[in-house]
């Protein structure tokens, strides 16, 4: 489990992989929500992260889990934000990125 990356596939995938049948207002709309639940999301990591430290009980392995959530949870973030950066700015009715 440490040695070999694992694919995945996210409901955010599939939805992306929908994007042609998506009016453009309504994806810029949704993927806007999605940042704001994942900047939601890392607040909460952040929080409980704190939490833990602060009654003294957070071991190093815990630590770099909430490092890798933290991490995983910011270039996700990073990525949506462009490319509802990248939506925002075609002019409506192009299609998308």
């Amino acid at each position: 489990m440490l040695s070999t990356p694992q694919r995945y596939c996210t409901p955010l995938q599939v939805g992306l992989a929908n994007l042609p049948a998506i009016p453009h207002e309504e994806a810029v709309a949704a993927l806007s929500e999605y940042g704001r639940r994942l900047t939601e999301r890392e607040s909460y990591v952040r929080a409980n992260r704190a939490r833990v430290r602060a009654k003294g009980r957070l071991p190093w392995h815990a630590e770099l889990m909430f490092d890798l959530s933290l991490a995983m949870t910011q270039a996700e973030l990073s990525w949506v934000r462009k490319l509802v950066r990248k939506l925002s700015a075609r002019s409506k009715g192009t299609g998308h990125a």
